[in-house]
């Protein structure tokens, strides 16, 4: 039955909650260091990087067409220069934790459901506009069978609707005890 499905899956994944929230911010760390690496004395702020994973992001096997060129400082001297392998990197740092999540999430699931859920991976979030993580996931998880990863086309605008359904979820009396952060 589907809704036995939807309910282990729940189940299952309030099992698996993992710091995958921050792996936007250890991307971007990534991108400095990796960039650092390659060009020493490279200066970047975060922001820098940021902006350059969310308009450039990929994993090996969905390079561009063409070099990513950009323009940074190196001790003060303006430079414009190729990140494309330094993108790459960063981006591929999330990929064994995410495999490693979902090999367990379905190792301790039941196993009547073993087949759906492998048919049935999900990839949203900003994760989802990592150009090419999708098939590495899947081919990082052929040793489990068939396995289909799915990735979301509009991961912000799913991600207010879900937020949206979660609020309506919650019961009225738990609205009391929210309060705002001011800044």
């Amino acid at each position: 039955d589907h809704r036995d499905l939807h309910k282990e899956y729940r189940r299952q994944r309030q099992m698996c909650i993992r710091d995958s929230n921050y792996a936007g911010d250890r991307i971007d760390a990534a991108i400095i260091e990796e960039i650092q690496r390659k060009y020493a004395g490279a200066q970047i702020t975060k922001d820098m990087a940021r902006r350059w994973k969310e308009d450039f992001s990929f994993v090996g096997g969905s390079e561009p067409d063409d070099p990513i060129i950009v323009d940074f400082s190196i001790e003060g001297k303006s430079m414009s220069l190729d990140i494309t392998d330094c993108i790459s990197a960063a981006c591929e740092i999330i990929v064994d934790p995410i495999v490693a999540g979902v090999k367990d999430l379905i190792a301790k699931s039941n196993p009547e459901y073993h087949d759906a859920f492998r048919r049935n991976i999900i990839l949203a979030g900003g994760g989802s506009g990592i150009h090419g993580l999708g098939e590495m996931i899947e081919q990082r998880l052929a040793d489990l069978g068939e396995v289909e990863v799915l990735t979301v086309e509009d991961p912000l605008e799913l991600g207010a609707m879900g937020g949206l359904r979660l609020a309506m979820e919650v019961p009225e009396d738990m609205w009391k005890n929210l309060t705002l952060a001011h800044r």
